[in-house]
């Protein structure tokens, strides 16, 4: 069984859907994801009736046989209309890493992502994304009746990587 950081499956630590798969190489799988969830409220404080997720947590890890990994770790606030219990924004929460380059513990709003080959090079790769509700008609506010389609997509993503080959710092770029 794998362990994801801070995460104990078997224990009363972590509340949420777990997914776990093995393919025929070897490569073992598991992804969790943990919701919180919120009554909306309307601005006069009366209920919407509507629960809806408001933040979402997810942690995925990738083992393969000769050593190889994968980590991402992914935090997502979600916002809503008050009135419709529609999405209006979601944005990155702050997680925390390992700066590859120089050894430190460091936090961002962003999704990060650190990987290692089999032989011993290492990615982080840091994402930041600025999310939008899709509307039906683009032409529209997204307040008007009926024009939210109830999901959220990255309208801008942008990235950040560290290379470090077989414990030699290597690169450091964005996009």
């Amino acid at each position: 069984m794998l362990s994801v950081p801070g995460v104990t499956v078997a224990g009363a630590q972590f509340v949420g859907t777990v997914t776990e798969n093995e393919d025929v190489f070897g490569n073992h799988t598991q992804t969790l994801v943990a919701n919180t969830y919120e009554v909306i409220h309307r601005a006069d404080g009366s209920s919407t009736g509507q629960l809806r997720i408001r933040t979402s947590e997810t942690h995925g890890t990738t083992e393969g046989p000769d050593g190889s990994f994968s980590r991402t770790h992914g935090r997502l606030w979600n916002d809503y209309n008050p009135e419709t219990a529609t999405p209006t924004s979601g944005k990155d929460l702050t997680v925390e890493y390992k700066d590859l380059l120089e050894g430190t513990p460091q936090s961002m709003a962003a999704v990060v992502t650190e990987t290692m080959d089999a032989a011993g090079n290492r990615s982080l790769i840091l994402t930041r994304n600025d999310y939008e509700v899709i509307r039906r008609d683009p032409t529209k506010p997204l307040e008007d009746k009926g024009n939210s389609t109830g999901l959220l997509r990255a309208t801008k993503i942008q990235t950040t990587t560290q290379i470090v080959r077989s414990g030699i710092p290597m690169l450091r770029a964005a996009s």
